[in-house]
């Protein structure tokens, strides 16, 4: 079958009213040398304004130029954007570079890698135009693309990533090298080998569905094997799923039961992991329930443009019946330490020990607090499970340090979920960081000057 024939084929399922779908088409997402990336969003035909929901991102595998130019087009991704308005959620698919026409498809690893950021980036800074709630996310990728879909995601797990599937993909590149191979070759087909970033933070791993095609090439299913081993090994959450019949491609090649059962299956762990939820009515009602309970309470969030990139964090303080903003701005630094230094930020605020509480949409933040991740990382020496080392420890260490002058309960709010004070911080935030004359976060860049590894991260 040739790439053009392939290129027509559609998902072996349907749902009703999936036809429906609205798509946002075109969109440029990036600019580079050779030429603009695009990308559609598509949404449930009766999506109300202002509404936040659920999204699933696509991220294509590896083929020649003239496919993955254009590869959101095919029959195969406009379907499974369909099949997800269906659900009452959000797709998103774009189109990305091909490491093709290097020498070694593996050497351009870097540059598609960048894409995937930069598409993930646009997505979350235009969130609220979209109407994506971006605390309920899931990556879709399949064949070469979880190299540079799922390497990032995997080595520094970022807020509001909830599940990952993965179709027939290579989650392995240690066959590509041997004893031969430059170091540099060596590390960088180790940076892009999802296996190899399982351990770095396997309690912060969302859940992962793997799908398997029995007939495809064997090198491929042994690195999905060596990879399933590797997450059972590490006790994590994965569902997998075989094909003993199945091709490569075989969601729109096989028209078999098998294929539909896998399918329906994804659907419904979608579903689980992402539910469609109204949002609540009324910022105001936590206020209203904790005002006398709490002397004060503290609305948080932090934003980063790429990640890392520009960033900056947002705070309102209700105190003793008065409200304050602030806010801050980073050249370069990470989404993680925005949210972090917003809480710092907020609790520095307060001229006197108060009863506190502080809200956060990022679960990251508030799980590290209240279930004391945080102080078991200090009393580690500032390392985490695994022997990795915590990340942001100057930062935590400030957190800590506040937290002990005040009683703080942290709570976890969902983001872009119509809560006001939420979405001012929100606001706040990225303004910050698309401010001029932006600060320096030395913590960051000491770090990141150190280990240039270290904030590998979306």
């Amino acid at each position: 079958m040739d790439r053009e024939e392939l290129r027509r084929k559609r998902v072996l399922h349907t749902l009703p009213g999936m036809e429906q779908a609205r798509i946002q088409k075109n969109l440029t997402y990036k600019a580079p040398d050779d030429g603009p990336l695009h990308m559609d969003i598509y949404s449930p035909p009766d999506m109300t304004p202002g509404a936040r929901l659920p999204a699933v991102i696509f991220v294509s595998g590896d083929a020649p130029p003239e496919y993955t130019r254009g590869v959101k087009d095919s029959g195969q991704y406009i379907s499974w954007g369909q099949l997800i308005t269906a659900l009452g959620m959000i797709a998103v698919t774009f189109d990305h570079r091909s490491p093709h026409p290097a020498p070694n498809w593996y050497s351009m690893l870097a540059e598609v890698a960048s894409d995937v950021n930069d598409a993930l980036a646009y997505i979350r800074a235009r969130a609220e135009e979209f109407g994506i709630d971006t605390d309920q996310l899931a990556i879709w990728t399949c064949s070469g693309g979880p190299p540079y879909a799922l390497s990032d995601v995997l080595r520094e797990p970022p807020a509001g990533l909830r599940c990952i599937v993965s179709y027939y993909g290579m989650m392995n590149l240690a066959h590509l090298w041997d004893e031969t191979d430059p170091p540099a070759l060596v590390e960088l087909l180790h940076r892009y080998s999802p296996i190899e970033h399982l351990k770095h933070h396997p309690e912060e791993v969302p859940p992962m569905l793997i799908a398997r095609a029995g007939l495809d090439r064997p090198r491929l299913n042994e690195s999905i094997d060596a990879f399933v081993a590797e997450a059972l090994r590490l006790n994590l959450p994965i569902d997998v799923l075989n094909h003993p019949k199945g091709r490569h491609a075989f969601d729109v090649l096989d028209d078999d039961g098998r294929t539909r059962e896998i399918i329906q299956h994804t659907l419904a762990f979608l579903k689980r992991h992402l539910p469609v939820k109204e949002a609540p009515k009324g910022a105001a009602e936590p206020i209203q329930q904790h005002a006398e309970q709490f002397k004060a309470i503290i609305y948080t969030d932090g934003a980063c443009l790429k990640n890392p990139g520009p960033g900056g964090y947002g705070v309102v303080l209700l105190y003793d019946g008065q409200r304050s903003e602030l806010s801050g701005g980073f050249r370069k630094t990470t989404n993680n330490r925005m949210e972090i230094l917003a809480a710092i930020e907020g609790l520095k605020a307060l001229k006197q020990p108060s009863k506190v509480l502080l809200y956060s949409d990022s679960q990251y933040l508030v799980n590290a607090m209240q279930q004391d991740w945080a102080k078991r990382w200090r009393a580690n020496g500032w390392m985490r499970s695994k022997g990795q080392p915590a990340i942001n420890p100057d930062l935590w260490e400030q957190l800590l340090a506040l937290s002990a002058q005040h009683d703080v309960t942290f709570a976890w709010v969902r983001g872009h979920a119509g809560n006001k004070e939420n979405e001012r911080c929100d606001r706040l935030s990225v303004q910050a960081a698309n401010g001029k004359n932006l600060a320096i976060d030395a913590g960051y860049e000491r770090a990141a000057a150190k280990d240039p590894t270290l904030f590998d991260q979306l």
